[in-house]
């Protein structure tokens, strides 16, 4: 099962970043994927022990 979420994320990641060349093109990528694609509230599994999460409120 582990090896199969692997591969998703890296194909996820790929269509994503295609054609991202610099840090800016790779944030600016994952921000509007997750702008077409998330809808809230959303539901989430912390996947890292002792994950330290952030909240931010926008207005």
């Amino acid at each position: 099962m582990e090896h199969y979420e692997q591969e998703r994320e890296d194909r996820i990641s790929e269509d994503i970043l295609a054609d991202c060349y610099g840090d800016d093109e790779i944030n600016t990528g994952w921000y509007y994927y997750f702008l077409d694609n998330l809808t809230f509230p959303i539901s989430a599994v912390a996947k890292l022990k002792n994950a330290v999460v952030v909240l931010i409120r926008w207005q």
